[in-house]
Order: structure tokens, then C-alpha cells, then sequence
């Protein structure tokens, strides 16, 4: 997660006084007097690069987030941010940055289709498990992860992660499904996995339940990501 420092500096600045900027030193067990800076401005800007290098960003944010509720803190660099960075970084031109925006754009709509067409699947497997919906789904499943996988360069880092996330999820609640099937071959054996069987159904549950959480996750991430290419 790459937090928008300069937006946390200003309400860092904005939001806490010199005193109080001390006191989240104190708090933080950071030493106030290491942290450059003849003004409030410049304490909180190395404040934050200090901590940003040491992978300590969160607990600022909680800490200022319990402090000053009515503010977000928890703000993460936007698409829009990474993306210029990374055009300006490798020297693109205006025409070919919106090129590549273009295709991030038409990425995540793929994916997110993809996505879509596997929890359809998923819903058919959960509803009936046979040959014919467990074809089905692994197919959903291996067309989402194909898709994810020869494009990964250019997902951003926490979609990336939220997304290897959930094709963990649908993978095993596919597993889980097939043993369901293979201890339901016979009405015999049925009988004779009862208990097993209900403890397969309750654990796919549980596994339905996670993935369907990372889509939401992956559906409120994926919208930030398209409003603001719209906007660029």
C-alpha cells in the first residue's frame, strides 16, 4: 500500500498543532528531536518519511485517525497518482500515457467481467454440484486467472494482492465441491460420509463467504480505480 503522503502531510499540518505533533512523536515512540525541520511543515514532512521508510505509516494512520475521527487519514495513492508517476518516471509521452491508461481501463473491465462470470458460476456450483457445473466453473476460474496472470505488470499492488486473494478462495471452494461430488457418488456412501459431508457443505460455505467479501473488496477498489482514470 502506497500511502499519498503529501495529502496526510497537509492534514498533519492542518489538523495538529505544534504541541500536539510532539505528543504523536511521544506516542509513536519516535524521538522529536531526530526529526528535522524549522517549522510545522518540515517536522511533518520528515515525520512521514521517516516513518514511510520504516513501513510504519499505519499505526500514524490509526493513531491520528483515533485522534481526529471526523478526518480520513487512511488515504492511499489514487490510480491517477501512480500512473503519472510511473509516466513520468519512464518518460512517456501525453499520447502514449493516455494509451496506457486506455488499457488499464479496458483491463479491469475484463477482469472484473471475468470476476463476475466466475461468482455466476460459483452460485450454479453451490446450488448443484455436478460434472457439468464443476466443468463450468473451472473454466470461469482458469479464464479469470489467465486473464490476471499475463497482465499482472499492470495491476496495481493491492489490487494484485486482493485478486491472488480471492483465486485462492475460488480454488478451494472448487476443491471442496468436487470431494462434496465424490462422497455423494452412491447413496451408500452418502450415508457413510454424512458427517463428512456436512463438514465439506459448512466449510464451502465458509469459503463462499471469504470470497464473496474479496469481491466486494476487489468491486470498491476496481471503481476507485475506473473513476479516476474517467476523471484523468
Amino acid at each position: 500500500m502506497e500511502y499519498n503522503l503529501p495529502v496526510i502531510r497537509k492534514q498533519l499540518v492542518e489538523y495538529f498543532n505544534n504541541s500536539e505533533l510532539q505528543e504523536l512523536c511521544f506516542q509513536l515512540d519516535v524521538d522529536y528531536e531526530i526529526i528535522n525541520g524549522e517549522n510545522k511543515l518540515d517536522k511533518a514532512r520528515e515525520l512521514l518519511t521517516y516513518l514511510n521508510r520504516r513501513n510504519r505509516m499505519p499505526e500514524l494512520v490509526a493513531y491520528c485517525q483515533r485522534e481526529r475521527p471526523s478526518i480520513q487519514w487512511n488515504i492511499i495513492k489514487t490510480a491517477q497518482a501512480m500512473g503519472d508517476e510511473f509516466a513520468e518516471n519512464v518518460g512517456l509521452t501525453p499520447a502514449v500515457a493516455a494509451k496506457y491508461y486506455e488499457a488499464k481501463f479496458e483491463l479491469y473491465r475484463s477482469v472484473w467481467q471475468a470476476l463476475y462470470r466466475l461468482k455466476e458460476a460459483g452460485e450454479q456450483l453451490w446450488q448443484r454440484v455436478s460434472k457439468e457445473n464443476i466443468a463450468h466453473f473451472a473454466g470461469c476460474l482458469h479464464e479469470a486467472q489467465r486473464l490476471v496472470g499475463s497482465n499482472e505488470i499492470l495491476f496495481d499492488r493491492t489490487d494484485l494482492e486482493a485478486l491472488t486473494a480471492v483465486m485462492t478462495e475460488f480454488n478451494q471452494f472448487r476443491a471442496g465441491k468436487v470431494l462434496v461430488g465424490e462422497l455423494r457418488s452412491t447413496q451408500e456412501e452418502e450415508l457413510i460420509y454424512a458427517a463428512e459431508i456436512q463438514y465439506q457443505v459448512e466449510r464451502n460455505r465458509a469459503v463462499k463467504e471469504r470470497y464473496e467479501a474479496l469481491l466486494q473488496t476487489i468491486s470498491d477498489q476496481f471503481r476507485t480505480q475506473l473513476n479516476a482514470w474517467v476523471i484523468h
